[in-house]
């Protein structure tokens, strides 16, 4: 009778251990499905940004076979910030559904099922009930919470793997256990410090030398070689760059910080108890009635980690920083729950009361978990359904293969790319394909001011404005052509003058698509002007690509490259119909030859565009104006402010291009002439030129009071003139009557021989 009693209490125990690992299986699995809609739902609401982003454009990237490639923050910092080589593990899923939603799902399933290794080892330490008690706990404890919704770290999977190395290393199941020791470190460089301790307690509690010398060993090398070796290696500088505002007040080196572990330990210690840190450890524990504690030894495992997290300013309560923590206490805690029955034998009613006490009272005041102290609902509403069609939109008119920039909070919906980048942190505004913002969340208006200054320069037009959405795209060309220019870079289109009417004193910015047939080395620079009828040359720009972030070496065959121009038009020109010209050169500027789309030569200099521009009227100083050569010579209304001349040494037959600045002082009450001299020692005059201004289109009875004018004088010299040094001399002569009302010498030029 005795024994059939007993069978069928081992069947129903049999029974009751089966239904409690099918009901914390159901418990993952609803966790699971829970916190991916909320997390998915968060990220619908534009509550998620940069840091989702970033994973989510690595990702795609090491999908795409781009194993270092990042475009959001620079390249080597990615790896500075996050050495994460574990995060290939997320590659099949990429290959399925690219998308950042993926890694939102996947960081709920691997938080949800870590409670698993968690369960296995309470099940041989505890009674069924205090089994099941720390496994809902620990879904309900709030920073997992934190960790689970705040955006997507790689660090949040040190908790499923810390949880099965704890498990493997306090069962003594070896294999296992150092697979997950070599896979811990490839998580994040946390990892390194989560094995120290692992070490040390394999050391000293569970007094295995060998295998606690190595693991102790080993960490401290890797971390050193990782820090000094590895980072550098990969990113080409310090791994200390980057990071001030951790270890700032520490020092900047591994020697200096530890120099002031050793001996400032005052600093250390006011940098140990914050509040913020007190905080951190205060939630850590409270939620499992500070239980954790009766497994010092246990807990102690987390003292390399817990001291990089409070010693680099990383100790923040609601964020991921805290992951690696929650394996550790609550094995913690099923040790110290143990230890409690085994040496004061009594009922586990107590320490129940106060898990469960400390679970709920903790999950109610500060868990951002549904129905939590910190739950938030605004940031998990979405978008009504008008503002969803237009995102929608927004997204669909946005080529896959485009380059984005759009604010913060939308980042992570267009990351999934080859090319994105965080407005307005891009290497060139020029760059960019598609501006995508809301103007109703916070980041379009901390940034406006840089949003407003890139669509003043026309690079860019509205092509979207609807319930807060605003899509901006490189505008299209208004001209086409296929102009090659040496063997292999083609002007594909421009766009060369702005809707409104140019006068002196504006900025005009043309704009032109360029594209490569082959990859190159050969750098080359764009020489563009605006340049009169006579050949005079008004405004310039020369440089490379971008103004050098993006040569010419650099561009991927087929790409359409975009750039602008920045011509800033002087308010002396006279009106005119001016010519935009183009060159492009090698660095040493050698022009190269230019080909019509018939492969037809056309030499090394050509007219883009035509632009008409309007003499600017308005009042200047002399003062204000940037000139050669400054004198003040007041000629009746006018004054001659100064002149350009930039060579003085001439042959017979050449021609000596003289530019007058003038300045009506009152507005001109005659009709002037201006009458330049080349005079020889005798005071002789060998070669005069009379005009009004401006080869004779800008008369004086039309100018206004104060404004000013470059009056370019083209003096082609007599065949037959003698060597000699001549005087350049200006007069302003009376139109009727041929009188002289002022003169002046410049300067003098030298003629030589044939």
């Amino acid at each position: 009778m005795q024994r059939v009693q007993q069978t069928v209490n081992d069947f129903f125990s049999q029974r009751r251990k089966h239904a409690a690992d099918i009901g914390v299986l159901v418990l993952g699995v609803l966790y699971a499905l829970g916190f991916s809609i909320l997390s998915i739902q968060r990220h619908d609401s534009f509550n998620t940004g940069l840091d989702l982003a970033l994973f989510d454009h690595y990702s795609w990237n090491l999908v795409a076979g781009y194993f270092l490639r990042n475009t959001i923050i620079e390249p080597s910092l990615i790896w500075n910030y996050y050495f994460s080589p574990l995060l290939v593990l997320v590659v099949p899923f990429y290959v399925l559904w690219s998308d950042a939603r993926v890694l939102l799902i996947l960081q709920s399933v691997a938080l949800a099922f870590s409670v698993l290794p968690i369960y296995w080892y309470a099940k041989h330490q505890l009674s069924a009930g205090l089994t099941g008690l720390i496994a809902i706990s620990f879904f309900l404890h709030p920073v997992l919470g934190f960790v689970n919704l705040s955006q997507f770290h790689i660090i949040a999977l040190t908790i499923p793997l810390l949880s099965l190395t704890l498990y493997f290393l306090l069962k003594q199941k070896d294999r296992p256990f150092l697979v997950c020791v070599l896979l811990l470190p490839l998580v994040k460089e946390e990892g390194v410090l989560a094995v120290l301790g692992l070490g040390l307690y394999a050391l000293f509690f569970q007094r295995r030398r060998w295998l606690g010398s190595a693991l102790v060993l080993g960490s401290i090398i890797w971390f050193l070689a990782l820090i000094n070796i590895v980072f550098p290696g990969i990113t080409g500088r310090s791994y200390f760059v980057g990071r001030a505002h951790l270890f700032g007040e520490l020092g900047m080196t591994f020697p200096e910080i530890t120099r002031t572990i050793l001996f400032q330990p005052d600093q250390v210690w006011s940098m140990l108890v914050t509040s913020r840190n007190l905080e951190l450890l205060w939630w850590l524990l409270v939620p499992l009635a500070l239980i954790p504690l009766l497994g010092i030894d246990i807990l102690l495992i987390a003292a390399p980690l817990l001291g990089m997290t409070v010693l680099t300013k990383t100790a923040w309560l609601e964020s991921h920083y805290p992951a690696p923590f929650m394996p550790i206490i609550y094995f913690a805690a099923i040790v110290g729950l143990r230890r409690w029955r085994t040496r004061t034998r009594r009922s586990a009613m107590i320490p129940t009361v106060l898990l469960v006490c400390s679970s709920l009272v903790s999950y109610a005041l500060i868990s951002p978990s549904p129905l939590g102290g910190r739950f938030d609902p605004a940031w998990y509403g979405g978008l009504d359904p008008a503002a969803t069609a237009s995102f929608r939109q927004v997204r669909q008119l946005v080529p896959h293969t485009a380059t984005v920039t759009t604010q913060e909070e939308l980042l992570p919906h267009f990351s999934a790319r080859r090319d994105v980048y965080s407005f307005p942190i891009v290497p060139d505004y020029r760059q960019i394909e598609y501006l995508v913002a809301n103007k109703g969340l916070f980041f379009f208006n901390y940034h406006k001011k840089t949003w407003d200054a890139w669509m003043a320069t026309g690079y860019f037009e509205t092509i979207f404005d609807q319930n807060s959405f605003v899509l901006a795209q490189r505008r299209t060309p208004v001209y086409t052509t296929r102009i090659r220019f040496g063997d292999h870079l083609f002007l594909l289109g421009y766009t060369a003058t702005p809707t409104t009417t140019l006068k002196g004193g504006m900025t005009v910015r043309p704009s032109m698509i360029w594209q490569t047939d082959r990859l190159t080395t050969e750098q080359s620079k764009f020489l563009i002007q605006v340049v009169d009828q006579q050949g005079h040359i008004w405004a310039t720009s020369y440089g490379e690509p971008q103004d050098g972030n993006l040569p010419t070496a650099q561009w991927r065959v087929g790409a359409r490259i975009g750039d602008q121009y920045r011509l800033n038009l002087p308010v002396t020109m006279p009106a005119d119909e001016y010519h935009l010209v183009l060159q492009v050169t090698d660095l040493n500027g050698a022009a190269r030859q230019a080909f019509d789309s018939q492969n037809n030569s056309l030499g090394h200099l050509v007219v883009v565009a035509s632009l008409p521009i309007e003499k600017n009227k308005q009042s200047v100083l002399g003062s204000q104006l940037e000139m050669g050569n400054r004198l003040f010579a007041d000629f009746a209304e006018i004054r001659l402010l100064g002149f350009e001349l930039d060579q003085h040494e001439f042959k017979p037959g050449q021609i000596v291009s003289l530019g007058l600045y003038w300045r009506a002082r009152n507005q001109p009450q005659g009709d002037y002439l201006v009458r330049v001299e080349l005079r020889d020692d005798s005071r002789n005059v060998v070669y005069a030129q009379t005009q009004r201004p401006a080869h004779n289109a800008y008369p004086t009875t039309e100018w206004d009071a104060g404004e000013v004018l470059l009056d370019w004088r083209d003096l082609t010299l007599p065949e037959k003139i003698h060597p000699g040094t001549y005087s350049v001399n200006v007069a302003l002569v009376r139109a009727r009557d041929n009188s002289i009302l002022g003169q002046v010498a410049l300067t003098d030029i030298r003629v030589t021989g044939q």
